[in-house]
């Protein structure tokens, strides 16, 4: 039986029962399964969802995953990642160009 940690951006801990099974939805790894669950606030990344429940866990939060015996099973405190794009440029002559941008998620 698991337990979530949740410690908040304020450094107030809590701890919550969620039992055998969950299921944990990303925005950048389960975009439909997420859309159908978020309510439009912007600091939510992800939802771990069991016993009918749906708890967004925020990007200012550290989240875990704690085992029966109160050790670390999963971290899933949010991750800033890198991602690249590109950045077109379209000349006065027509020509396009295209440079490579890393971005903070």
């Amino acid at each position: 039986m698991y337990s979530l940690r949740i410690v908040s951006a304020q450094n107030t801990e809590s701890n919550e029962f969620i039992g055998a099974k969950y299921s944990f939805v990303h925005k950048d790894f389960s975009p439909l399964e997420f859309d159908k669950l978020w309510d439009g606030n912007g600091d939510i990344y992800a939802y771990l969802c069991y016993g009918g429940q749906n708890v967004p866990l925020f990007t200012d939060e550290r989240n875990y995953i704690i085992s029966p015996n109160g050790a670390l099973y999963c971290n899933l405190t949010y991750k800033r990642r890198e991602k690249e794009v590109i950045d077109w440029v379209i000349g006065n002559d027509g020509s396009v160009n295209g440079k490579v941008i890393t971005k903070l998620l």
